[in-house]
């Protein structure tokens, strides 16, 4: 699915094929498409650090920048100081949690070699980073920037710590298998993606998630895009559900409802990183009144 979808960008953004950079260097993947912090959920990927100069994933026209240091009114948004770039094709980048009073003042173009300002701790932010989100203004919605940017070396697989099976108020941790009742269950999972770095844990959302039972799939989450309709985030690509129909808490997330039969049932879960890393599980399931 990663490449179906890569082939879709290249399809649909064929003038800039392999054009695209990290907009900092050697930086620190701190949060992924589709995280939540704070009771937010990111649009984007944060990339830690410490006061390097930003730059853009592509050259393109300045549309808005907002400076919280050169400014005494003005939004009130987690994005703190922030430019926002137009390109060719209709993508659209913004470049958020920038250091106040490093924007260039009065610039309305940027080539890839310009600086847009430093990393920073504006808006929400906690560590020195940039967020950077990318808009599709003709489809409005929000593209994960990992379907347009060049790979980086990951090594690290997906972790899958815990499956649940829910019925009603009751929560049935199946991890390890085991004798239940049969009838229908909303399947709920415990993943998350360790990222790059060695040094220390960051738990961060998957982009791919996907449920066989007894070898036939039967539902997925892709972490491919988003759209907002009525102040809910709709992921796109993965059955139109909202973020809401699939957040249970840290990093827990529910797949729907599976449906179990009398007799033995071979469930599989398979989550992939962008980069393509797996782990899958297989819990043998034996439905018995």
């Amino acid at each position: 699915m990663k490449t179906f979808a890569l082939f879709l960008i290249s399809m649909m953004y064929p003038f800039c094929a392999g054009a695209f950079e990290w907009p900092v260097k050697d930086g620190v993947l701190l949060s992924t498409f589709g995280s939540k912090s704070l009771e937010q959920i990111s649009t984007g990927i944060c990339i830690g650090m410490d006061e390097q100069p930003v730059q853009p994933i592509l050259s393109g026209e300045v549309v808005y920048y907002f400076d919280e240091a050169r400014t005494a009114f003005g939004v009130s948004s987690g994005l703190g100081s922030f430019v926002a770039l137009q390109h060719e094709g209709g993508l659209r980048s913004i470049y958020a949690h920038l250091e106040p009073g490093t924007i260039p003042l009065d610039r309305l173009y940027y080539t890839r070699e310009d600086s847009l300002g430093i990393t920073g701790l504006s808006g929400t932010s906690v560590v020195e980073n940039v967020c950077l989100i990318v808009v599709d203004m003709e489809y409005s919605q929000m593209v994960n920037p990992l379907l347009l940017l060049p790979h980086r070396e990951d090594s690290q697989s997906p972790v899958i710590q815990t499956v649940f099976f829910r019925r009603d108020d009751t929560v049935l941790d199946i991890s390890k298998g085991g004798v239940i009742q049969p009838g229908g269950a909303e399947l709920i999972v415990q993943v998350f993606d360790p990222g790059e770095n060695v040094t220390y844990l960051n738990p961060m959302t998957p982009f791919e998630i996907r449920v066989y039972v007894n070898g036939e799939e039967k539902s997925f989450l892709l972490f491919e895009g988003a759209k907002e309709e009525a102040g809910t985030i709709i992921l796109v690509n993965s059955r139109s559900q909202s973020y809401n129909d699939i957040d249970r808490g840290e990093n827990l997330y529910s797949l729907g409802m599976i449906d179990v039969n009398p007799g033995e049932t071979r469930l599989e879960i398979s989550v992939k990183d962008f980069i393509g890393n797996e782990a899958s599980r297989i819990i043998s399931l034996v439905a018995s009144d």
